[in-house]
């Protein structure tokens, strides 16, 4: 009923129809993304590791070995849009010119795509793979999926990430592996997605992608070890400490200041960069 517009059909067919146009052009659809996708709470008990990094920085590469080692589920904003894209729908046709401009799909639609596949996966642990983009995704996603634990960060000179996304285009067959795009690519991550990075200083790694993929691996090891993501380790037997030495019999109930003295201190912080 809130959206059922009724026309009488009973006069001429030129009348009707302007009644017609009258309901059309009162009620002209969003242009924006799925809104449902993204309706309902946040997702809870999950853990989320956004992955950043300049085009050509190798966040793929990166990922594919996180995923074989921790068991992540890697889910790619980019990969989820040119989905969207060859399923020739409108969405999918404005995406394709925005990407061809080297310029920002609508956040609506990207975060909805990201918030559907995670809850279809099943999964716990995700690694989010090129986003957030800007600020106001990181902001939208924060209020609309979850927060995230950590941020690794692969920082790349923009020559040698040219040099790698120029040689990806000989096989790739992506419509935007080419110098012209490649360059709208760099201005637009520089300008929109660098802020983002600082965003998340307190829980982001920079980690130098210039060495081997194998080299640079060993440096995410160290970001994501910190933390408990290694299979079946939330199942493991809690580390047994050793007694603490036995106290003479005699001995009086220890003073207030030593007790202070033997209490551990927090674990120590973690580092921002790698």
């Amino acid at each position: 009923e809130s959206k059922c517009f009724k026309i009488s059909s009973i006069p001429a067919p030129d009348e009707v129809y302007v009644e017609v146009k009258k309901a059309l052009d009162s009620s002209a659809p969003a242009a924006a993304g799925p809104p449902d996708l993204l309706a309902g709470p946040k997702l809870s008990g999950v853990d989320i590791i956004f992955v950043l990094g300049g085009p050509g920085s190798g966040k793929g590469t990166q990922c594919d070995k996180m995923v074989a080692e921790y068991g992540f589920t890697h889910l790619s904003a980019g990969d989820l849009l040119r989905a969207e894209v060859k399923s020739g729908s409108a969405t999918g046709q404005m995406c394709e010119t925005l990407m061809k401009e080297g310029k920002l799909v609508p956040m609506e639609v990207t975060i909805g795509l990201l918030k559907s596949n995670m809850m279809k996966s099943g999964g716990k642990k995700f690694l989010v793979d090129g986003f957030p983009r800007a600020l106001d995704q990181a902001k939208c996603f924060e209020e609309k999926v979850g927060d995230c634990s950590k941020v690794l960060f692969f920082d790349c000179p923009l020559e040698t990430m040219q040099d790698r996304l120029l040689k990806r285009g000989e096989t790739s067959g992506r419509s935007d592996d080419n110098i012209a795009t490649i360059k709208k690519r760099f201005d637009t991550f520089t300008s929109q997605s660098l802020p983002v990075v600082d965003y998340y200083e307190s829980k982001c790694f920079k980690i130098s992608s210039i060495p081997a993929p194998e080299d640079v691996y060993v440096e995410v090891k160290k970001a994501l070890d910190d933390d408990v993501y290694n299979i079946g380790e939330s199942d493991a037997p809690a580390p047994q400490s050793d007694p603490p030495p036995e106290q003479p019999a005699q001995a009086e109930a220890a003073p207030a200041e030593a007790l202070l003295d033997s209490t551990s201190d927090a674990p120590p912080g973690v580092a921002t960069e790698g």
